[in-house]
């Protein structure tokens, strides 16, 4: 698509959207598409038109944050040779994109209230009340800052990617964040003798019987839930394509004939589900 047609897309998707922002990022992205640079046109892959819409559409709910630093995570600029870093931010400067004083400085946890209230409404507190974390958190600015991002996201509706170091708090952060929020969540830990079928049934053993139950995924969407999947990339290839067309499409097939499926998705008559269909919340 032109620019032309890729901004009227986006205007559709986004009603409230600054056109001339809109028109500036896409520019930007037929730019790096278009240069010589190897390494700068593969930045352009990771912002294809569906993130492009994402950084704007975050951008319009928390415009003071602008949409330099969106860039850089969607593009992990961090992870850039130096070479190609600095092409890359000559080619933010030329497409009028810089860095807003106020980004960094910006604290507001405002977010708290406002996803207190969803909590309330989501899901029975009182009934998964013990699945909320409770931990012992020192906070400090850079694990605030990363929760306020998260909690930016989080009200978007997104799925939430937390990576780096071994021993950086991850783990912390999440489960900090979740009991702000008040948030119940299950946890699921892959590893890479994880199975398909293991990421929807677990096996127990009850009073010396093996039972098959719902994994942490299934009593996450049938309780509406969050889930929080540690150890991802541990995984086998199969095993994260599987979770990643969840992600995309909200649609999952159970081995037991049950489906998972986003909320207000048309049934279709031809399927004859064993048991209740569970919707994506």
């Amino acid at each position: 698509m032109s620019i032309k047609e890729q901004c009227e897309v986006i205007a559709k998707l986004i009603p409230n959207v600054d056109i001339d922002v809109a028109h500036r990022l896409v520019s930007l992205v037929e730019r790096l598409r278009a240069s010589t640079d190897s390494g700068i046109r593969g930045i352009s892959i990771s912002l294809s038109l569906r993130r492009l819409i994402y950084i704007l559409r975050r951008y319009t709910q928390n415009p003071d944050e602008g949409i330099f630093n969106a860039i850089h995570r969607s593009a992990l600029s961090r992870f850039m040779p130096t070479i190609t870093r600095t092409a890359f931010d000559k080619a933010l400067s030329e497409a009028g994109i810089g860095a807003d004083a106020k980004a960094g400085s910006l604290h507001d946890d405002s977010w708290k209230e406002r996803l207190l209230e969803t909590s309330k409404k989501s899901s029975d507190s009182v009934e998964h009340e013990s699945m909320v974390p409770d931990i012992v958190f020192f906070d400090n600015k850079q694990h605030l800052k990363v929760m306020d991002d998260m909690a930016k996201d989080f009200e978007l509706g997104s799925h939430l990617l937390v990576i780096g170091n071994q021993g950086v708090g991850k783990n912390k952060i999440t489960d900090r964040f979740l009991q702000l929020i008040q948030r119940p969540r299950q946890y699921m830990q892959l590893h890479r003798d994880t199975t398909v079928q293991s990421l929807t049934v677990q096996s127990t053993v009850i009073d010396g019987i093996l039972k098959h139950e719902d994994s942490p995924l299934v009593k996450a969407v049938r309780d509406g839930l969050v889930l929080v999947v540690d150890e991802a990339d541990k995984a086998p290839l199969h095993v994260v394509a599987i979770l990643k067309s969840l992600i995309d499409s909200g649609i999952l097939y159970l081995s037991d004939g049950r489906r998972i499926q986003p909320s207000g998705f048309p049934i279709d008559p031809a399927f004859k589900p064993i048991s209740n269909l569970y919707n994506l919340s």
